[in-house]
């Protein structure tokens, strides 16, 4: 039988924050909710931040799929450095210098392939446990051809083009962290020097799921949850709050210490606490109909 749900469902987000050095984007996964930060660069030491610091492929690997207990947030920081692990990976199960020795591509192939298995145990994660992801990549200019005009040239992420569209795809926000400037009518570059998100597209890739948020925010972590909940969507402690409040109109004093409960245990994870909202509902629902 087909299971049919209706309406939103909720899991945390998919974050990908990318731009050149010294914009902010270490930052902005900082001001996230109990981050663990997978500093495979080793460049989050400034910040307040817990952080473990994998040093290959297989760490990381085991790092995601035992998370530690008491965090919300997965901040892998870069996704440039942690290619070099994927490299090396292969390299040394096919026996060989360099990845571009196994000849035809078919190394960045199998680069690919260990993209894939990441995204796969992140998503894991989220649908488990209730963790939002956070991935943090540096930036690079390519030249993007046209097929219909002119080529033109655009920021993508500074991993292998093959790796691009895989990661791209996969997230639901790409915010693009830039530096604010404006053009002055001598077409001169202004540059303000404010710390901005791009979340719509242009000479860069970006994107976000939510409607009705601004193409520019505020390079904050807060910024970008008040967007997203103007928008519509919950966070993990907003939901806390409905669930608490829809549970005292349970009437079965049995059932509420049940429910109250799986609440208590389930405060850092989102998904749990919205499975438990829907089922209030449909308790409710059952009782206006008896």
């Amino acid at each position: 039988m087909v299971e049919i749900i209706k309406g939103r469902s909720f899991a945390p987000d998919r974050i990908l924050v990318y731009g050149r050095p010294g914009v902010g984007k270490s930052t902005f996964a900082a001001g996230s909710s109990n981050p663990l930060f997978l500093d495979i660069e080793r460049g989050s030491g400034a910040l307040e931040v817990d952080r473990c610091t994998p040093c290959n492929w297989k760490a990381v690997k085991e790092t995601i799929t035992d998370f530690p207990a008491g965090y919300t947030t997965i901040v892998i920081d870069t996704l440039d450095a942690l290619e070099k692990y994927i490299f090396a990976d292969v390299c040394a199960e096919a026996d060989v210098r360099t990845i571009e020795d196994i000849g035809y591509g078919k190394g960045y192939a199998r680069a690919v392939d260990r993209w894939m298995e990441l995204l796969g145990l992140l998503d894991g994660l989220r649908l488990s446990r209730g963790i939002e992801v956070i991935l943090i990549a540096h930036s690079t200019v390519r030249t993007m051809t046209n097929p219909s005009g002119s080529d033109y040239t655009k920021w993508e992420l500074s991993v292998h083009q093959k790796s691009v569209g895989l990661i791209t795809a996969w997230a639901d926000t790409i915010l693009f962290a830039d530096i604010d400037h404006t053009v002055t009518e001598n077409e001169k570059i202004l540059v303000t020097g404010r710390r901005i998100l791009r979340a719509a597209p242009g000479a860069w890739e970006a994107k976000c799921r939510y409607r009705g948020t601004p193409a520019v925010l505020e390079n904050s972590y807060e910024a970008y949850a008040a967007a997203r909940s103007k928008a519509g969507a919950k966070s993990v402690k907003e939901l806390a709050a409905i669930a608490q409040t829809m549970v005292v109109n349970v009437p079965d004093l049995e059932t509420q210490k049940k429910i109250v409960k799986y609440i208590e245990d389930n405060l850092s994870n989102g998904k749990n606490l919205a499975t438990a909202i829907e089922r209030m509902k449909q308790m409710e629902a059952d009782r206006g109909m008896a």
